[in-house]
Order: C-alpha cells, then sequence, then structure tokens
C-alpha cells in the first residue's frame, strides 16, 4: 500500500504507531503489522534526455528561518511555508490542524527523498565491535573502553544527489612505447625507452547518474589534521536508486544532521568531480597511449542538470582524542546503514607505539652497559664484546622492524588516504565517442617508463579545506612510497643504538 502525502496514520488500521521496520527497510502499523510500500523518490530518468537545470523541492536554497520556516502539520504530516515576519501560526489547508513555530523545520531543509536503514544496531556493533578489537593493539585504551552498543549512533546524513547530462571535450598529448633496451653494462646499466608522440582529442556525450556529495558544511571539511571526516565520505556509496519520498517516519529513534550548503556552495566541486570521473572513463578510450595522456584542456557543456537532497544512514562510533597541547581530533568508526561497508579511524596511543619500538632496544642498551661496567670491574678477567656486539644487533633490528611495522600500522589506524572513490562509484558512462588523434613526434632514449606529467589518473574533486578544493593526484597515496619513507626514518633511531653501543664495546 503507498503512502501518499506523509499521512501520519496507518490507512488500514488508523493506528499511529507506524514506525520503520529495519530488516525490510520499509514502514510498518505496530498495530495490525501492515507493511507499506514506499513511493520512490528518485525518478529513473533516461539522463541521456536531461534538459536544462532541475532543481528539487528540498535542493532549493535554504532561507533564513527567522523569516520563512516550513511548518510540518503533526496532524496529517503536510508542509506548510509560513512568513514568520507576518504570523506566527498558521493553519493546515489540508486537515485544519493549527501549526505553530515548534514544529517548523529550516525551509529548503527538508530532503527531496530519504534511504531508510536496512541495518540493524545489533549488526553494525558486530561489525564495529570486531574492528575495534582488530586495532587494540596501538589504539588509545579509553578509545576501546567507551564503545558499547550504547555510544552507537544512527544518523542520517544530507547529500546532494545529482544527475548530469553533459558535452565533453578533451585535448592533450599521449605518448605510445615502441622500443625498451638496456643501455650501458654493469652497475651503470639502465632501462631506455622510445615512444610516439601524439595529440589527442576525443569528444562524447557523458551521463552521470546519482553523484553523490556531503550536504553538510561540516563534514564537507575534510581536514584531516582536526577530523576524520573523510572516514564519512569513505562508507559511499549508498544505493540511491532505491530511496523513497521523503516521510519523517523513518526518522523515528535516529538523529538527523539538517542540510547547511546550498547548490552554489558544491557546484564547483561537483565539477570537479565529473571531471575526475571523465577522466576515469576515458582511460577505456586512450589504452593504445601506455605512455600516459596529459590533458591540457577539458571543456564541459552542461545539457542538463538535476539536483535533489537526501538523507542517507550511517551508523557512527564517535571518539575525541584531546591533545596535551589543547587541540583535539574527533575519530570516527561509520558503517554504512544499507550496505554494511565499515571505514574506521583510530587514535593511537604513543605508550603503546614506545612499548613496542623502544623497549627492547633500550634494555638491550641498559645490558650492554651493565656488562661494560662489569667487563671494566673484573679488569679484562672475561670479554664479554661478542654479548654486547650480540645485544646491539639484536637491538638494531628490532628498532628497524619494529619501528617500519608500527609506522605503517598506525599510518592504517588513521585511515588518512580513505576517501569516497566518486570517480570509480558513481554510475556513469561514456557515448558517442569522436576520436581525433595525430601523429606529432618521436622521443628516443627517455629513461622514464611513464610521461613525467601525465594527469589522465588524477584526482580532484577529493576534499575542501576553508572552503577551498584540495587537488590530489591519487598516485602520491602509493603505499609502497609510505613504506619507504618509513623505512629510511626508522633507520636513524636503531643505526643511533648501534653507533652508541659499539663505542661501549
Amino acid at each position: 500500500m503507498t503512502i501518499k502525502n506523509s499521512i501520519e496514520r496507518c490507512p488500514n488500521c488508523g493506528g499511529s504507531d507506524v514506525t520503520l521496520n529495519q530488516k525490510l527497510g520499509k514502514l510498518q502499523c505496530r498495530y495490525c503489522r501492515s507493511v507499506f510500500e514506499p513511493e520512490l523518490g528518485n525518478e529513473r530518468d533516461n539522463v541521456l534526455l536531461l534538459k536544462g537545470k532541475i532543481v528539487g523541492k528540498g535542493a532549493e536554497k535554504i532561507i533564513d528561518e527567522k523569516v520563512m520556516v516550513t511548518l510540518k502539520c503533526s496532524a496529517c504530516g503536510s508542509e506548510v511555508s509560513v512568513n514568520t515576519s507576518e504570523a506566527l501560526t498558521a493553519r493546515c489547508p489540508w486537515c485544519r490542524n493549527t501549526l505553530s513555530i515548534n514544529d517548523k523545520l529550516p525551509n529548503g531543509a527538508v530532503p527531496d527523498m530519504i534511504l531508510p536503514f536496512k541495518l540493524s544496531r545489533r549488526a553494525a556493533h558486530r561489525l564495529m565491535n570486531k574492528f575495534v578489537q582488530d586495532h587494540r593493539t596501538l589504539c588509545k585504551q579509553e578509545f576501546a573502553d567507551q564503545f558499547s552498543e550504547d555510544n552507537l549512533m544512527g544518523v542520517y546524513l544530507p547529500y546532494m544527489v545529482v544527475d548530469m547530462n553533459v558535452h565533453a571535450e578533451m585535448a592533450g598529448v599521449g605518448e605510445h612505447q615502441t622500443r625498451r633496451y638496456m643501455v650501458g653494462s654493469g652497475d651503470d646499466a639502465e632501462w631506455r625507452y622510445d615512444a610516439d608522440i601524439y595529440n589527442v582529442g576525443r569528444k562524447f556525450e557523458l551521463i552521470v547518474d546519482d553523484l553523490t556529495i556531503e550536504a553538510s558544511a561540516d563534514k564537507l571539511n575534510q581536514d584531516i589534521s582536526v577530523n576524520t571526516n573523510n572516514i564519512v565520505s569513505a562508507i559511499m556509496p549508498f544505493d540511491t536508486q532505491n530511496a523513497v519520498k521523503w516521510d519523517a517516519r523513518y526518522t523515528t529513534g535516529f538523529a538527523f544532521e539538517k542540510r547547511d550548503v546550498d547548490i552554489k556552495e558544491l557546484d564547483k566541486l561537483v565539477k570537479l568531480q565529473v571531471e575526475d570521473i571523465m577522466r576515469y572513463r576515458m582511460r577505456d578510450w586512450i589504452s593504445f597511449y601506455d605512455r600516459g595522456v596529459r590533458w591540457d584542456r577539458m571543456q564541459l557543456e552542461q545539457k542538463g542538470v538535476k539536483w535533489k537532497t537526501a538523507y542517507l544512514p550511517v551508523w557512527l562510533y564517535s571518539y575525541l582524542d584531546k591533545k596535551k597541547d589543547g587541540s583535539a581530533v574527533l575519530h570516527y568508526v561509520a558503517v554504512n546503514g544499507r550496505t554494511g561497508e565499515l571505514v574506521g579511524s583510530v587514535p593511537v596511543e604513543k605508550n603503546k607505539v614506545w612499548h613496542w619500538v623502544g623497549v627492547v632496544p633500550t634494555v638491550c642498551v641498559g645490558m650492554a652497559i651493565a656488562l661494560k661496567i662489569i667487563s671494566l670491574a673484573i679488569d679484562g678477567f672475561i670479554s664479554l664484546s661478542y654479548l654486547q656486539m650480540l645485544l646491539s644487533i639484536v637491538a638494531f633490528f628490532w628498532a628497524l622492524i619494529a619501528g617500519v611495522i608500527v609506522a605503517v600500522k598506525s599510518n592504517e589506524y588513521k585511515n588518512k588516504t580513505a576517501r569516497h572513490m566518486h570517480e570509480k562509484d558513481t554510475a556513469a558512462a561514456i557515448k558517442n565517442v569522436v576520436e581525433e588523434d595525430f601523429y606529432a613526434s618521436a622521443v628516443h632514449g627517455s629513461r622514464y617508463s611513464q610521461m613525467y606529467d601525465r594527469n589522465d589518473y588524477k584526482i580532484k574533486g577529493i576534499r575542501t579545506r576553508n572552503g577551498r578544493v584540495q587537488v590530489r593526484d591519487n598516485q602520491s597515496s602509493n603505499p609502497l612510497m609510505i613504506i619507504i619513507i618509513f623505512m629510511i626514518a626508522m633507520f636513524v633511531f636503531p643505526i643511533a643504538f648501534f653507533i652508541f653501543i659499539l663505542l661501549l664495546v
């Protein structure tokens, strides 16, 4: 049975106790147990036919609630806009119930659709509990101790859902390897590369279906030095195609955060993410250029765009990690309320890091000093130099290996590179591709297997800091490079121990 006009009572028995059945993801009457088939709020239109700019009612500009508010009728669920500068009460035109400011919802902040919770609190707790237990080794004890089912919050977060029909043109330079060969010999031997250079051009139609982006200023601020909002973003995508028309009863028992960002503030970030999608989808059309492509020009003509707002379900466990300098970082463990996708950030306890990295080398140094003192006290009666050397080797390799492992694990715990893979996860398609490629020149004897300035893998629309879009190349988060950097850094500590102990021998 379809629920229309947000009617609060059960159409079968007239009961008012209608709540969300999480297992089914649908509304159910607690009296007669009737389950209501929801009305979908995300029409599956042909995006390729989308023309002009369409803005859903919930995506309209948020009007100052001190002037214009939307009052929600507690009797029938209808919404009535009222200018509060003229009146503080109104009558519902549908049921004639008297409305007051106590029932208000910010104008423009009521979403067009909502995606109900499908994952129960108990199921989310099981997933999170396993995550927390797996990270107890280095995490702050308080973080683990405070974790409980009672501290697990179900919250609906606001998002913009964007469809876009684009005519796009891309132009740049691509390189195709023609030869790979070795020059020199012995230690001086190195690989060289020859390649053909082409001017590369593509014209095509791009359709983007349900690009989803945060519509909260707080969650958009993904400055990893002060918060871990990237964790919340990383649990996407949601199955937004199953979103239903807004009904407040889906939020019963859950918290929700209202939208406070308008289309104008998101427009630039959305365009950057669409460009990321273009570059990602275009890889299938430039496979010939095995050394990469540098796109110099990307031109987008929006033939049609549709904006809608949605509340999407998230299970959250949060922990405020306070520093000695007075600063604090808010850590999240988040679970997608539909798919069960879990991503978390865990505060690392410095004392535990010291325990794993520094205790054994420190003990070894202490023992080496003690042995040196004993050796001097007995005036060379017995030589302990070999034992001292053994202790120095143990200290060296323990600090090196444990340091690298802990450094890599600490990076994993904080999960700073986690993000929503919007370029990959967003439903999109490229159609009617026109290729315009022309041979330009050749390069001989290059020392590099790839173009130096290729950008076909670059991701720009990742996050914002203080309202500004940050650009980052996704290749910069190569885990091998992180390990190498940590290994080099951790060499300093054990080598210092090694030299110190050698001086004692």
